[in-house]
């Protein structure tokens, strides 16, 4: 187990510290970010590639059906939807914030050819992306019927600005007093709880190990960073990882693999 813990958090924070090393230094933090996915991907590696595999297998094995189908594009063009919308209230934010340049250019042919295959490209990733996310959300109803709740139709820039956005508004308006009282009372609830939800969460992060690992990584990888050399922060993060596992979750919070 400590060897296995030394691995993941070494190799989290050597890659981790030199991908900090080689960009700008006030971008140290992706080098932490990547030190600490590796660090949790890197812990009893081959479960990970196991749980993958029959992931890709159950996948390939299933077969979608129509409902499916429709589902997905119709949740696939209610994202699309929601990007139009929030892209044409930021249009309407520069045009209303923002002067015109005596100094700018209208794009040449070339360019316009390059900006319709982004705008191509973007649009069919936004709906194949939206509608595969929304439907690992939304799966099945109890007669086995796929079922999406958005659509283009009630996403685009017109239906929110003319027909959500005022309702919207006088809800809020008219649910203004109890808001604010049911804001009032989360704010107490949190208070007072915050203790005992600080302690919870620190248990049950030191109860995965592969969050132990992603930690102690990103600690590894801020000190090879500052010390500019990954060996350092790489040797440093995996001591942290088996000093943490054994003193920390195994002795003081009494906490098992």
């Amino acid at each position: 187990m400590q060897t296995k813990i030394f691995v993941a958090c070494f190799l989290g924070a050597f890659i981790g510290a030199f991908v900090a090393l080689q960009i700008n230094p006030v971008l140290w933090w992706i080098g932490m970010l990547a030190g600490a996915l590796v660090g949790y991907v890197s812990y009893e590696f081959e479960v990970l590639i196991r749980a993958i595999s029959r992931s890709f297998i159950a996948t390939f094995k299933w077969r979608p059906n129509k409902s499916f189908w429709r589902a997905y594009f119709s949740t696939g063009f209610g994202v699309m939807g929601l990007f139009h919308s929030i892209f044409a209230f930021l249009l309407l934010y520069i045009l209303i914030a923002s002067e015109p340049s005596p100094s700018m250019k209208l794009p040449t042919s070339q360019e316009l050819l390059q900006i319709f295959w982004a705008i191509v490209v973007s649009h069919v990733c936004l709906i194949f992306m939206g509608g595969s996310f929304a439907m690992d959300t939304l799966g099945k109803n109890s007669e086995g019927i796929y079922s999406a709740g958005a659509s283009y139709g009630k996403t685009n820039p017109v239906t929110i600005i003319f027909w959500y956005l005022p309702r919207g508004t006088w809800f809020v308006i008219k649910r203004l007093p109890k808001i604010l009282g049911v804001v009032f009372e989360l704010c107490i609830f949190v208070i007072v709880s915050g203790s005992h939800a600080v302690v919870a969460g620190f248990k049950l992060v030191h109860s995965d190990i592969r969050l132990l690992c992603a930690c102690d990584a990103a600690i590894g990888t801020i000190i090879g960073s500052f010390s500019g050399n990954a060996m350092i922060g790489g040797i440093t993060g995996g001591i942290l990882g088996v000093l943490d596992y054994e003193l920390v979750s195994k002795r003081l919070l009494r906490i098992e693999a």
